[in-house]
């Protein structure tokens, strides 16, 4: 047997490595706006996941030019607050052709069809893909990141409330691919809220604006009964979740090449029969180089072969790839216990099949299947998928009320932004004239200036402090960005202070006091600190 190194742990990014990240020419050049149709095939297999970071370049914005007028100065689109606050949370490599089916940390869906990448000529890719993905579910990860959130609508403007945003962006060698539009990818993201008020929108980062996409409504899924009466018969859920019988245990030939692979046995069902699995390499189809033993490879992708009981195991390292049609063995001391545990697995799967079937067979006679084909809000997901989700939100002990699982789904036209928002007017209420202070008092001139209101998902920006209205009954805080680069925050308590000394001196204007960070902040944790907001999913922290 062969000891294959898979290397996991990759080196941290140099500071070259993050400017190569970004070129914001080729990364808005794997946008554009389309819009996008109905899913409409997808083929489930779990790949090995890789981290993925991309990096979106671009300046500070800087509003104002003296102390009380705020007023655009070229402005970059996208405006992160230091370099790599637009990083991948995670990413996920696929197999172009087959494509898969993934779960981010926080329980949310990416089914990947097969066929779903364009080269930048518009012609089908294959091989491994680098999936980069990103969730925004708080107003201080898209303030970090620079992301606008103004909507003009018939020559108004209008502020977005968030339920949930992702970004999502596909590489191959470095280079951006595009959306096969036969072929969409579906994220059905966890949201925060269950409200119906939110729409769908797509960051067009060419035209410069969002667009509007469609009004797609969550969806709330509820755990499955505990009632002893509802679970009688029911099968085991992992059975349940299988797509494909369990593979039958095959005794190891010793003159065959093979190797050891660790793997998630809850992403490979069909596997856990097996104690001590190996692959055995199927020379007929795919002859074995012993140099491939050699090399410290990176990542490994593992796909099984549809309606077969082969494997595809694909090796990378750098631009090197090695590719086996492979077949899982055990051991002879191990085949008696292996069959066992599969024989015993294998009548559930059967078990769960039937009534898979049954079930299927039901709907269509109640016609339940036209009904929801028609029903233009029904996910994509099913319950065996969102229940799965629910549970890992609740393994990690994730914030919200993990008994019920919202989803927002969005069929990807095009890579990139994608949001479910509502659009918001500017808030009503107290006009004022307003400043801006430092610690000391003097007079402070910031670029980019935010009103953030808590427990409100939305940053409303500012652009002429001459006419600064906000909610007197709201938690108001302020959240700006100066000349120079540095972080500047007015905390609530700050922001009330200023206006009840504005009243008790019947002064013309409220003279805002920030505390500003010394210098340019580098990273997420420090943001957060002066923010006072926290990372609402409870998943992803950022790196310091």
């Amino acid at each position: 047997m062969e000891n294959y190194n898979i290397n996991r742990k990759q080196e941290p990014l140099s500071d070259a490595d993050i400017a190569k990240g970004q070129d914001f020419n080729a990364f808005m050049n794997a946008y554009s706006a389309k819009q996008p149709s109905f899913f409409k095939s997808t083929k489930f297999y779990v790949l090995a996941v890789v981290t993925g970071v991309v990096l979106i370049g671009g300046g500070y914005l800087l509003l104002n030019e003296d102390e009380n007028n705020v007023a655009e100065n070229n402005p970059a689109f996208i405006q992160p607050l230091f370099a790599g606050a637009g990083a991948a949370d995670t990413g996920f490599t696929v197999d172009a052709t087959a494509g898969g089916m993934f779960f981010n940390s926080n329980g949310s869906i990416i089914s990947v069809p097969g066929s779903a990448f364009l080269d930048s000529a518009g012609k089908p890719v294959s091989g491994a893909v680098e999936l980069r993905y990103k969730e925004f579910h708080d107003v201080a990860k898209i303030f970090m990141a620079g992301i606008p959130m103004t909507y003009d609508s018939a020559g108004t403007q209008y502020n977005f409330e968030s339920a949930g945003m992702i970004e999502i962006t596909a590489w191959q060698n470095g280079k951006p691919l595009k959306v096969n539009p036969d072929s969409m990818i579906h994220v059905a993201i966890v949201s925060n809220t269950a409200e119906d008020r939110f729409n769908t929108y797509y960051l067009d980062t060419a035209a410069k604006q969002w667009k509007y996409i469609n009004d797609a409504k969550a969806v709330t899924y509820n755990p499955p009964s505990t009632d002893s009466s509802s679970t009688a018969g029911v099968i085991p859920s992992e059975a349940e979740g299988m797509t494909e019988a369990p593979v039958a245990p095959k005794v190891a030939d010793k003159n065959k090449p093979s190797f050891a692979i660790a793997f998630d046995p809850t992403e490979f069902p069909e596997l856990v029969a097996y104690k001590g699995v190996r692959f055995e390499v199927d020379e007929n189809q795919t002859p074995y180089n012993k140099e491939d033993k050699k090399v410290k490879w990176e990542d490994v992708v593992i796909n099984r072969i549809k309606n077969k009981n082969n494997f595809k195991v694909t090796f990378t390292a750098g631009s090197r790839e090695a590719m086996y049609i492979t077949t899982p063995v055990v051991d002879q001391k191990d085949f008696a216990a292996a069959q066992k545990s599969w024989e015993e697995r294998n009548a559930d799967y059967e078990k769960a099949k039937k009534q898979r079937e049954e079930r299927e067979a039901k709907m269509a006679s109640a016609n339940e299947q036209a009904m929801q084909e028609l029903d233009r809000h029904r996910l994509w997901v099913n319950d065996t998928l969102a229940e799965r989700a629910r549970q890992m939100r609740a393994a990690a002990n994730l914030q919200g009320n993990t008994e019920t699982i919202v989803l927002r789904e969005f069929i990807i036209s095009d890579f990139g932004i994608w949001n479910s928002d509502c659009p918001m007017s500017m808030p009503e209420g107290m006009e004022i004239f307003a400043k801006t202070a430092g610690p000391d008092g003097k007079p402070l001139e910031v670029g980019k200036i935010c009103l953030v209101q808590k427990n409100v998902n939305a940053l409303y920006q500012y652009y002429n402090l001459n006419a600064f209205r906000f909610d007197t009954l709201a938690d108001n805080m302020l959240w700006a960005i100066t000349k120079d680069g540095r972080l500047a925050v007015c905390q609530t308590d700050d922001f009330n202070a200023a206006i009840d000394k504005m009243k008790k001196d019947k002064a013309k204007e409220a003279i805002f006091k920030f505390e500003v960070s010394p210098t340019a902040v580098k990273n997420g944790i420090a943001a957060r600190n002066m923010l006072g907001i926290p990372d609402l999913t409870g998943t992803v922290k950022e790196k310091s």
